[in-house]
């Protein structure tokens, strides 16, 4: 009875955490870049099955403790015919730093300019290229600015010239599923990992990524994941009955 309580009591907190993950989602559907994130391998479905009669829609056989993973999947592209917005197609993430000289990651290519003519991000996180920084001067025409699959942005000078202003610096990682999520959109390099080039990422200019989660799909599995709590709590009280009938017998 108490390994039927704390199974069925540690698939309740599974299921709280999976509606905190699908909240998440929820809030970066509308994110550039954004990659969803869910738990993975549980077996309170089966659990529930067993209680209820029912056939569990999943299962897990493994007996290995559920784990949140990040879906890396690739977006669907969206266009904006907006000069500094870029999209990657492929594996692999832009690098940026930030202020204080951090180095993360992120797919979310809608950049900017700031007061020094560096592109950065929306965060104000500066872009990295293959060379440092990447900056425009003040006679560069942003509506003039261009970049190549390989990630290499140019502009047109006023004399019709291309001049180029550097690659972006585009990194993809061996076990990207173990990347430190610390934003939206923004990931951590864990300590002993090196980033390498990417090899097979293409630039998209003028486009975004848009965020891998379905709001509609996350709506269904907010209600699923509700609905499995709820019977957790009728199995908790069927257990609970059981228990004080079983007690009334020894007492008769």
């Amino acid at each position: 009875m108490f390994s039927e309580i704390y199974t069925v009591g540690s698939g309740m907190i599974q299921q709280m955490q999976r509606q905190e993950l699908i909240a998440e989602n929820l809030a970066g559907s509308n994110l550039s870049g954004f990659k969803g994130r869910h738990l993975v391998g549980s077996e309170f479905a089966q659990l529930m099955a067993d209680a209820t009669g029912d056939s569990p829609a999943t299962s897990d056989e493994s007996g290995i403790p559920p784990v949140v993973v990040t879906d890396l999947e690739q977006g669907g592209l969206k266009p904006t015919e907006r000069a500094l917005d870029f999209a990657l197609i492929g594996k692999g993430f832009f690098e940026v730093v930030t202020a204080d000289d951090q180095v993360l990651l992120t797919r979310n290519g809608n950049f900017m300019l700031n007061g020094d003519g560096a592109l950065v991000t929306q965060e104000g996180h500066r872009v990295q290229g293959s060379g440092g920084d990447i900056r425009f001067v003040i006679t560069d025409s942003v509506q003039n600015a261009r970049a190549s699959e390989d990630g290499t942005i140019s502009v047109l000078n006023s004399d019709g010239s291309e001049r180029q202003l550097g690659k972006l610096r585009i990194v993809q990682m061996a076990h990207p599923e173990r990347l430190e999520r610390l934003s939206a959109n923004y990931y951590v390099v864990p300590d002993g990992m090196e980033p390498t080039d990417a090899q097979e990422a293409q630039v998209v200019n003028g486009y975004q990524e848009g965020a891998n989660v379905s709001p509609i799909r996350e709506m269904a599995a907010m209600i699923q994941s509700v609905r499995e709590f709820e019977m957790g709590q009728k199995i908790l009280q069927m257990i609970s009955d059981r228990s004080r009938q079983e007690q009334q017998k020894l007492q008769a």
